[in-house]
């Protein structure tokens, strides 16, 4: 949108749940859901302790989880990472409960309180093992 030359880029309000789904290579990790306790995933709520519930694999029927985790290999592949990179695609639904794409980490956080080693944990795998994994897709 233009107005006396500002551009603005403006979006709906998605009111719906919060979901994250982490790829490392070519293999999607269980989805994640942010359980929000304010309306919005804001930086106070990202990091003040206990404003969200982070549960691993979320509760969703098996046909959600399979369609977020199609959706999140799809935005990987679109953006170039192959089976060489990781990222994290973050979901927010509609009114419908339908998914929407709202950003794709090409670098997520690997602390302890990030997401993508929540979702290698979801998968099994210790955070060494993450470690190994994402060095050993540079050597692809």
């Amino acid at each position: 949108m233009r107005s006396r030359g500002v551009e603005l880029m403006v979006e709906p309000f998605l009111p719906g749940r919060e979901f994250t789904v982490a790829v490392v290579g070519d293999q999607a990790l269980p989805v994640i859901e942010i359980e929000l306790t304010t309306p919005v995933f804001d930086y106070a709520a990202k990091y003040q302790p206990g404003a969200v519930n982070e549960v691993c694999p979320a509760r969703v029927p098996p046909a959600f989880a399979s369609r977020l985790t199609e959706l999140a290999l799809r935005a990987h592949r679109a953006l170039g990472f192959d089976g060489d990179a990781y990222s994290r695609t973050d979901f927010r639904c509609d009114a419908d409960g339908d998914p929407m794409c709202i950003e794709v980490n090409a670098l997520p956080g690997l602390t302890a309180t990030s997401l993508l080693p929540l979702a290698a944990t979801g998968a099994g795998w210790t955070y060494p093992d993450l470690i190994q994994r994402i060095l050993d897709l540079a050597t692809r």
